[in-house]
């Protein structure tokens, strides 16, 4: 997942629109945003009057949600007589297996996924207790019991996989509903293309990402699997084929920004510094491009749309206590304190995020309820061995779908 979040810092894009007529952007710079420290009162309101926590965070020193971490620590402290010291990347950081025990960790999504559960700490009990399926996504507590088996982890920074766009653009060009099928997605980036934007904008890795969602939108994960294995051929596979001449002609009808696909940042940074009004990938990408090209973006989102359906993708960093802590209960209430409640809207708002929290709102439009109702969903059946092929693809290389099924057959 690309790095990098939001700057406390946030300079506003003005974008002149009349009617539909694209200009080129400007960049003005705003006052810096002036963080209050929020209150939540805690579920429980035990006393810990000399208890010392430890928590390693993920998150570096100078990033704005390192804020919100500080300022959840002193109101913690000030309710409950907890003292908790934050440990930060470089700076003395411990892992789950060192002698001395921290407390809390937090766990970004890619290493979650490979985390076993030596050091986990079982969290259903205290969960029950706090009525945390009332206050957390139902996809992101799946995705945390498939891991382990159990709830091990409370979700804190939620990433949603769809298709991101400029809602500004949208609200004077586009149809008023959002697409839900492949042929709606072609109306829309036609609306879009008459209007003198490029539809959809694309790095290199978000075009593998978006071949693999093409595809499993189109024939389905299960025949993905199947055409990558030995006894599948992409070129004789007739569905297969027609999916990847979905994708070879929305190229052809100009629906791609010209020049990507592009390296990272260069075909995201387009919904700022260019025509582009759409981008694939999550509100990480969202946050990379407002703190890379130093603006302002009204963003919403939709799940990608398919022949046979539409779907979203998700991840999430995670608080994972230690096993062996002295001091749970106390551990878990602070943990709660920073996944629900006024911090969780903080950090949500100051990182173009999504909440942990069903009760509060995410600055990006539609973002709650595609949460609602997206699935965990691991991609991976396309990997860097098609990286080349789908670069081609959507960058209009061939004018023959049978090259790019056959690069395909041989990229496996």
């Amino acid at each position: 997942m690309k790095k990098t979040l939001w700057a406390l810092i946030s300079l506003l894009l003005l974008l002149a629109v009349s009617g539909c007529a694209v200009e080129e952007p400007q960049q003005t710079t705003a006052p810096p945003v002036e963080v209050q420290t929020p209150y939540e009162a805690i579920a429980r309101q035990p006393q810990y009057q000399g208890v010392a926590l430890t928590m390693q965070a993920s998150w570096q020193r100078a990033d704005p949600e390192a804020q919100v971490l500080l300022q959840a620590a002193a109101v913690f402290e000030k309710k409950t007589g907890a003292q908790v010291t934050i440990l930060w990347p470089g700076e003395g950081a411990a892992v789950p297996d060192d002698d001395a025990v921290v407390d809390i960790f937090q766990i970004s999504a890619e290493d979650f996924s490979g985390m076993r559960s030596d050091y986990v700490l079982n969290l259903t009990q205290m969960a029950e207790q706090a009525d945390y399926d009332a206050k957390s996504h139902p996809v992101l507590r799946t995705q945390i019991i498939g891991q382990w088996g159990f709830l091990g982890a409370v979700a804190q920074t939620p990433y949603l996989g769809g298709v991101y766009y400029n809602a500004d653009v949208f609200a004077q060009c586009a149809p008023a509903e959002l697409p839900q099928s492949w042929d709606d997605f072609l109306k829309l980036c036609q609306s879009l293309y008459q209007s003198g934007w490029q539809p959809l904008t694309l790095d290199q890795q978000d075009a593998l990402l978006a071949t693999e969602l093409h595809l499993r939108r189109s024939i389905g994960a299960g025949e993905i699997q199947r055409l990558m294995g030995a006894d599948g051929h992409w070129y004789d596979d007739q569905p297969a084929m027609a999916a990847l001449e979905q994708v070879m002609h929305f190229r052809q009808a100009g629906f791609v920004a010209t020049g990507t696909p592009a390296e990272y940042p260069a075909g995201q940074n387009k919904m700022a510094l260019s025509n582009s009004a759409m981008m694939i990938g999550t509100n990480q990408d969202c946050a990379d491009v407002e703190a890379t090209t130093r603006t302002d973006l009204n963003w919403g989102v939709f799940p990608y749309p398919g022949s046979t359906g539409s779907g979203t993708w998700m991840s999430a960093d995670v608080l994972v206590i230690h096993r062996d802590t002295a001091h749970a209960q106390a551990a878990f209430d602070f943990v709660m304190l920073l996944a629900t409640g006024e911090f969780d809207q903080l950090r949500a708002d100051i990182s173009c995020g999504i909440p942990a929290d069903p009760a509060n709102a995410s600055p990006i439009a539609g973002a709650m309820e595609a949460m609602e109702a997206a699935e965990p969903e691991p991609l991976g059946l396309l990997g860097s061995n098609q990286l080349d092929v789908s670069v081609k693809l959507w960058s209009g290389w061939y004018d023959d779908v049978g090259r790019y099924a056959s690069r395909l057959e041989s990229s496996k």
